[in-house]
């Protein structure tokens, strides 16, 4: 707001009284321009309300700032939880499938202890076939060869044939204590993973026709 300084006379005219005010300095006014004409105090107060109000738009603003920046800062909020509520889903979902590859590993290591007991159950059965037949051929030998030769040949042939699968009943024994050891003594990165033992991966093979 333009502030002019101005010089007020006063002339007496018969009964009246006419007053003179006079604009100092360069005021820019035209002849036909009109001017408003305030008292100090008043217009005191009109520039204190001036200043009211400038201070009232400057807090205004001031509010308008905090409050957009409140506004960002609360969508940043709400990115960020969601971004969390995805990674605790995907986290969730791994755990799903880490559990569910625990239950079926833990199930075919319970299968692999079940076909162990059988295998030990058909190796005693072998081992004992075996000491039987030990003992008649060690019988046998003592006789006349001429007289148990054929049966003594039998004999043998069927003991033969029964230290053959006796080996290789333990050696599938053996292999499966292997896998089954091999799998308990697992870390835990190995069950959250699915890694399996070699040992495990090569008895899941097709074996090569021999």
């Amino acid at each position: 707001m333009r502030e002019y300084k101005t010089l007020v006379k006063c002339y007496q005219r018969k009964k009246s009284r006419q007053h003179l005010i006079t604009l100092k300095g360069d005021h820019g006014f035209k002849g036909d321009d009109p001017v408003v004409v305030l008292p100090e105090e008043d217009f005191n107060d009109l520039v204190t309300l001036q200043d009211k109000a400038r201070d009232h738009d400057h807090e205004l603003l001031l509010k308008d700032e905090e409050i957009s920046r409140l506004k960002l800062d609360l969508q940043g909020s709400r990115d960020e939880i969601e971004s969390k509520a995805r990674d605790l889903m995907e986290h969730e979902s791994r755990v799903s499938v880490y559990e569910d590859n625990i239950k079926h590993l833990k199930e075919d290591l319970q299968a692999l202890k079940d076909k162990n007991l059988q295998l030990e159950e058909i190796l005693k059965a072998s081992r004992d076939e075996i000491g039987e037949h030990r003992l008649r051929i060690r019988e046998l030998e003592k006789l006349e060869l001429e007289d148990y030769q054929g049966l003594y040949n039998k004999l043998r042939n069927k003991h033969d044939h029964l230290q053959e699968r006796f080996n290789k009943s333990l050696e599938e024994v053996n292999g499966l204590q292997r896998i089954i050891s091999d799998l308990s003594n697992r870390g835990f990165i190995d069950y959250i993973t699915g890694r399996l033992p070699e040992s495990y991966k090569q008895l899941s093979e097709p074996k090569k026709a021999t």
